[in-house]
């Protein structure tokens, strides 16, 4: 029997698609120099190369006339602005050969690869997308606190192309079990958030249940909170009101407990305000306001000078007052709010917080909210 013919042997009795693309894969392979085999085996392991990145990672330099020989192979195509790649099928089937069978050769060429883009422009997003992708994998010692701040900064940014491309590769190796834990749960968390605020509610619910999963009992209270906090949003953009209401009485308590004052006030607004009986409404109402009254200036207190600036107008179009309150108390209530004018990019005028003072933190339009000192004591 010649290699063709074994090769359709084993075509026929392959199980699923995933299994023939990999023997055809595997039989391109077997026909390369080892050089080039090993060269494939590296270049699948970071998402685009060029010749300085790839040599960076091998042990033997390729050489131009080897490097065009790679670059020719039908599952290595262009990259545009960074050189090239392995398509994404089949580079997923290398991922997952290599992380199975020589998983410390995987791991070896990951920190290589971290290195290396770790010694890039770390301003560029895909630089340090990479860099941090990379060091999730190796788990290095402080990545994955990097990675929640990165994420968190370009969230409370609204720069969400930056923090898209900085979730999908990692959202990748969770779903490949090459990341997993606490990590995997803020990586979910961040594409919910991105989810919300493009309206794909069901997606963000998806991903914020997944996320849940991934918090251990007695781990990161605070994201634990953060997602079902957003689960409520959710229920309640789906008039889903019931689940949403029981999904902000379970976040409540856990902010309480962890003193998490911005998240507690950012869940109680609108659990005061779900539609539902007038008097029931105007009672669970008069408990936010009574609680979370002094809210306003314990922001300008405890925040600091730059994020106390940075107000952002939600999306949301929600109004902190239910209808249950007289008309003379909703207007007078509206009348004692002020314009502020944040430093921001450009300059955006917001109908704002009411004095920061005790008294009542409303909104006209929309939900104005500031960025917390710290992403485990509030709401992202």
């Amino acid at each position: 029997m010649n290699l063709y013919d074994d090769l359709l042997a084993r075509l026929k009795g392959a199980r699923d698609e995933a299994e023939k693309a990999w023997i055809t894969l595997e039989f391109n392979l077997s026909g390369q120099t080892e050089s080039i085999r090993n060269a494939v085996w590296a270049a699948s392991v970071p998402h685009w190369f060029d010749r300085r990145f790839l040599n960076a990672l091998l042990d033997e330099p390729l050489d131009e006339e080897e490097c065009q020989a790679l670059t020719g192979l039908p599952y290595i195509e262009a990259f545009e602005g960074r050189g090239w790649n392995v398509h994404e099928r089949s580079r997923e089937l290398l991922r997952a050969r290599l992380w199975d069978r020589d998983r410390a050769r995987y791991l070896l060429l990951s920190r290589r690869a971290a290195d290396y883009c770790g010694g890039r422009g770390q301003r560029e997003v895909f630089w340090r997308a990479e860099t941090l992708y990379h060091r999730l994998i190796t788990q290095e010692e402080g990545a994955a606190e990097e990675f929640i701040g990165q994420g968190i900064q370009w969230h409370n940014g609204f720069q969400y192309v930056a923090l898209e491309a900085l979730i999908r590769p990692v959202l990748a190796a969770v779903r490949a079990g090459r990341i997993e834990g606490v990590t995997a749960a803020w990586a979910l968390y961040l594409q919910a958030r991105l989810d919300i605020g493009y309206s794909r509610n069901l997606a963000a619910r998806s991903s914020l249940e997944q996320a849940l999963a991934f918090v251990p009992d007695g781990g990161d209270q605070a994201l634990r909170a953060n997602c079902i906090k957003a689960l409520g949003d959710v229920h309640g953009s789906l008039s889903e009101n019931a689940e949403a209401r029981g999904r902000y009485e379970e976040a409540l308590p856990i902010y309480r407990e962890i003193g998490g004052r911005l998240g507690e006030a950012n869940a109680s607004r609108p659990w005061a305000t779900l539609p539902g009986k007038e008097e029931t409404s105007l009672q669970r109402w008069t408990d936010w306001r009574r609680r979370h009254g002094t809210i306003g200036s314990w922001v300008w207190r405890k925040a600091s000078p730059v994020a106390t600036t940075r107000w952002v107008i939600s999306l949301r179009s929600t109004t902190a007052v239910p209808r249950a309150l007289p008309p003379t108390t909703r207007r007078s209530l509206f009348s004692r709010a002020r314009f502020i004018t944040p430093i921001v990019a450009s300059p955006i005028y917001i109908w704002g917080i009411t004095q920061p003072r005790p008294g009542i933190w409303t909104w006209r339009r929309g939900c104005s909210r500031i960025t917390p000192t710290s992403h485990s004591t509030g709401d992202v």
